[in-house]
């Protein structure tokens, strides 16, 4: 089990490492502008991948599970075919809504261009149910490498074709070249439904295939009532973004021009969040890691204590360099990173996208901590906790970005805070609940060990900066900086015997 979770980990991990640096390269070539158009349409269409799609894998493993551990073997084809035509059916009936409500969609959303794109997009939805069903299969199975290779190929097409097509179309104009790189995601949808097609295809030559008797509605309301939870929490984020995407350009157009609004939009949805979310996908993975072993001991609260503790300390380790790079560094990432692509006539954008860094930068230590608190009130089987908390924490944004977006003085500004606002809320919530089912903490004086570390590094940084010798010199900063850091980490041996032992093995001594 062991194995499957580190295949799983190391898929995903993958993938979204992928999927981060493809909006990097992207922005490079499309620009702010264009980003922002990117970013309106994907808005949308993850809202609507998480609504067909969230807890579906989950449920149907568990039903494939429970198949094999009660010698129904009958029961996993019927399961497979009605849970794909319920989501066949569902996920046509989103596309046929989409496609004819294209138009209406892009004007709410301030930037009718786009109308074009959710016809390019709008096929992908059937794609991506079907995917989710085999996945499932799959997991339930324990044959975890179809998913990890399924997730890994989905992204390697969407940025080997999209960016293809973005460098070929740009000549044509922008909105051509986000047309084509969204048609990109179709593609690689289709492809990656045709590899889980054939390698379940081979699977399923192995199965006896027998009558099942069960009834199709009995199967049906497994699957719905095992989904609906984990749907729902899954809902919370694409709802915020999809809010965002009706809310941020047509509130910013009361000072700016469409062209402005929606570059100020791409700046900070699509080049900020897309740096923020390399260092949060190492605390998405160590999330990730830590539940089956908090599932498994959730009744031994003092090693639970003890697991979370040493969790927390390793976010804090990742993130607290990042954090406080991006606050001091900002600039000199954002000027390396996409030099002067981001300019739009009347707009000083990398002097707005490296501000929006710098703000935005504090939330990545919140969000580290949500991603952990929330998985563990899980395992405690807590799950409609961390839903309530992360939905306290969108009104409160949503409410702050409504108050303060169409602002001469805070603008697109706003946008960064109300999510440092909404992350900072979900972790104080979330730590609040979570204190109830187990006692953990980080000792003071292993916080300032971290702390000492990271200002130490920084310093370096700093130091090299001053003998700049280019646009890139950030990076061969920022990478003795890393070394150091390491360094000093094991000079003040930051995890003792006890916590070496719990990141390492199994079981205590």
């Amino acid at each position: 089990m062991l194995v499957g979770t580190s295949i799983l980990v190391f898929g995903a991990v993958i993938s979204k490492i992928v999927g981060a640096v493809y909006r990097i390269f992207l922005a490079n070539i499309v620009g702010g502008e264009g980003i922002g158009m990117y970013q309106l349409i994907m808005s949308v269409y993850s809202f609507l991948v998480v609504l067909v799609t969230s807890g579906i894998p989950l449920a149907i493993s568990k039903l494939i599970a429970d198949c094999n551990a009660n010698d129904k073997q009958s029961h996993k084809s019927k399961i497979i075919k009605l849970s794909m035509l319920f989501l066949a059916i569902i996920s046509i009936l989103l596309s046929i809504i989409l496609i004819l409500g294209a138009e209406k969609i892009a004007v709410l959303q301030g930037n009718p261009e786009i109308k074009k794109s959710y016809f390019a997009i709008a096929p992908a939805l059937f794609f991506v149910s079907m995917i989710a069903v085999y996945k499932g299969y799959f997991q339930g199975e324990c044959i975890f490498t179809p998913t990890a290779i399924s997730q890994i190929v989905e992204q390697v097409f969407k940025v080997g074709v999209g960016l293809a097509f973005a460098l070929i179309f740009v000549e044509s104009g922008i909105m051509q070249a986000i047309f084509y790189a969204v048609i990109a995601i179709s593609i690689s949808e289709v492809i990656t439904f045709i590899y889980l097609l054939f390698v379940y295809a081979k699977h399923k030559k192995k199965e006896q295939q027998n009558c099942c008797d069960e009834k199709s509605t009995k199967i049906l309301q497994n699957v719905i009532s095992t989904t609906l939870p984990i749907t729902l929490a899954g809902l919370a984020i694409p709802l915020s973004m999809f809010v965002d995407s009706f809310l941020v350009i047509n509130m910013l157009k009361a000072n700016y021009s469409t062209e402005i609004a929606t570059t100020m939009y791409g700046i900070q949805s699509g080049v900020v969040n897309s740096l923020m979310n390399i260092p949060t996908i190492l605390s998405f993975s160590l999330a990730t890691a830590i539940m089956p072993n908090l599932t498994t001991n959730s009744k031994n609260v003092y090693e639970c204590g003890q697991k979370l503790g040493v969790s927390s300390k390793i976010i804090l380790l990742i993130v607290l360099p990042c954090v406080l790079g991006g606050a001091m560094f900002s600039r000199e990432i954002i000027a390396a990173i996409y030099g002067n692509s981001l300019q739009v006539e009347g707009l000083d954008s990398l002097k707005l996208a490296s501000e929006l860094l710098a703000i935005s930068s504090v939330s990545m230590l919140y969000i580290g901590f949500v991603q952990i608190f929330s998985i563990s009130l899980q395992a405690f089987d807590k799950k409609y906790v961390t839903l309530k908390n992360i939905f306290v924490a969108i009104i409160i944004k949503i409410v702050f970005e409504v108050a303060f977006l169409s602002t001469n003085y805070l603008n697109i500004y706003a946008l960064a805070i109300a999510n440092v606002l909404c992350y900072m809320v979900a972790m104080l919530l979330d730590l609040f609940s979570l204190k109830k089912c187990v006692d953990f903490f980080v000792s003071g004086r292993d916080l300032l060990k971290i702390i000492f570390s990271t200002l130490f590094s920084m310093c370096i940084i700093y130091v090299l900066q001053l003998l700049a010798f280019g646009r890139f010199w950030i990076v061969v900063s920022v990478l003795v900086g890393v070394v150091a850091y390491v360094i000093s980490l094991f000079v003040f041996n930051v995890f003792n015997e006890h916590e070496k032992h719990l990141l390492f093995n199994r079981k205590l001594k």
